[in-house]
């Protein structure tokens, strides 16, 4: 697990048709671009089976986006422990939250494997396909 800048890389997972509805509300893949800031960190696996985004909001809180590629799905634990242990050897990161769509069930489950906990639901807090949906908000300790 390493951090990358290169944006192809990047987009070749965020963009993936089963991943980008769940990356953002109502735009288009053609509307976005990994933006390198230096509060902002993807890691990716050498052989780009995943791509981990990890936000700062603080110097001890990170947002986590966590993102597998359907094919790889399987080593998906495995990969997504990769890169909680890099954040937390790397950084000073000692939290990281994260928001999911209450109906991505598989997403719900993937984060609690990784030793997640759900500690409030926001209303209405996200649209897909001009429909309110619930957000859950996650946090994991470092």
């Amino acid at each position: 697990m390493k951090p990358v800048t290169d944006a192809d890389r990047i987009c070749k997972v965020l963009k993936h048709p089963a991943i980008w509805p769940h990356v953002s509300d109502d735009s288009t893949p053609d509307d976005w671009q990994p933006m390198p800031s230096p509060s902002c960190v993807y890691l990716m696996p050498d052989d780009d089976a995943a791509c981990f985004v990890f936000n700062r909001h603080s110097g001890v809180m990170v947002e986590g986006h966590l993102a597998v590629l359907p094919e790889h799905r399987a080593r998906g634990v495995t990969l997504g422990v990769e890169a909680l242990a890099w954040l937390r050897l790397n950084t000073d990161a000692r939290a990281v939250i994260g928001l999911l769509n209450a109906e991505n069930a598989p997403a719900r489950r993937y984060v609690e494997r990784l030793g997640f906990v759900a500690s409030a639901t926001i209303p209405n807090a996200a649209k897909k396909g001009g429909r309110h949906m619930d957000v859950i908000f996650y946090i994991k300790e470092l």
